[in-house]
């Protein structure tokens, strides 16, 4: 997917999920808003997302951006490092997401792009945390991921 495609998809998700924002408040303790990756599984950003033989993928910043109406998106930004790139190469990508709030817990599932062959949700689950959201995998032994809120 090229950059300016990427970039479109997130200002439309954007678009939506701030225009449904504007037309219902839910007030400063409610789930909807946006909220900024602080620490990814523990560790301190930018930290590692995945390493192989074929090179390392670090996290350098997400936002997650949840509406009122269930549906929302996430804006990731990493760098990932390999043998013909030392330096380093900067990538990003936006996925649109749907949530639900089950009780104290929400899950979210990312929405599978057309023709995509995709592992249903929901993909990630937590609760809220003071200033935030504590989310993992649901399946996981690592530690959750904490998102600040932002707005």
């Amino acid at each position: 997917m090229t950059r300016s495609l990427v970039r479109a998809v997130f200002f439309v998700v954007f678009a939506a999920v701030a225009s449904q924002s504007c037309s219902e408040p839910s007030g400063p303790d409610g789930l909807p808003g946006a909220y900024r990756l602080e620490r990814f599984e523990g560790r301190a950003l930018p930290a590692v997302m995945n390493q192989s033989s074929a090179g390392t993928v670090f996290i350098v910043s997400q936002r997650i951006i949840l509406g009122d109406d269930g549906k929302g998106g996430t804006t990731t930004e990493g760098r990932s490092v390999d043998d013909a790139h030392p330096q380093g190469s900067d990538f990003s990508y936006a996925q649109a997401l749907s949530y639900v709030v089950r009780g104290s817990r929400i899950e979210i599932t990312f929405i599978c792009p057309p023709n995509a062959d995709c592992i249903a949700g929901p993909h990630l689950v937590g609760e809220r945390i003071v200033g935030g959201l504590a989310l993992a995998a649901p399946v996981s032994s690592r530690p959750a991921s904490t998102y600040n809120r932002i707005d």
